[in-house]
């Protein structure tokens, strides 16, 4: 998958779930629901996986972005996966996904940072790596920047 396929995908499921949250409340809340959890379960988990091959592989910033704004965007469902790819992508390119944090408007930091911190833990749990520590700290450093 390429990255303006990731970025189109993330798009796509930002609207599905824009639609669910409009449709809360009136009769076609269900048909969107049903939607949107079909295209999370699908196309777009396949997307997330495919952001994490590529910013590990590129360390592209515009997926990176897109992955920051579809998981703020969509931060009322209920799944880890947007949380376990930005967590992913940081282990192995913290550099860039900190460059790229620090970028985000104040506004959205503090939740983002929660997302990115969740995801990272997990990604490193039971993980032998000599890095782990040091990332863990320049990850708790961004948190002053998200408060």
């Amino acid at each position: 998958m390429t990255p303006s396929e990731v970025k189109y995908i993330f798009l796509e499921y930002e609207s599905l779930n824009n639609a669910f949250l409009s449709s809360v409340g009136s009769v076609r809340e269900l048909v969107y629901r049903k939607r949107v959890e079909e295209y999370a379960e699908g196309e777009f988990e396949k997307a997330l996986n495919a952001s994490v091959v590529i910013v590990c592989k590129t360390g592209n910033m515009e997926v990176i972005s897109a992955l920051f704004r579809v998981t703020y965007a969509t931060s009322n469902s209920a799944s880890e996966s947007p949380s376990w790819a930005l967590g992913s992508a940081y282990f192995c390119k913290p550099e860039i996904v900190s460059k790229v944090f620090l970028s985000l408007p104040e506004i959205k930091k503090l939740s983002l940072y929660k997302s990115l911190s969740f995801g990272f833990e997990n990604v490193v749990y039971n993980k032998k790596d000599k890095n782990i520590g040091e990332l863990r700290e320049k990850l708790q450093s961004l948190e002053v920047n998200a408060k």
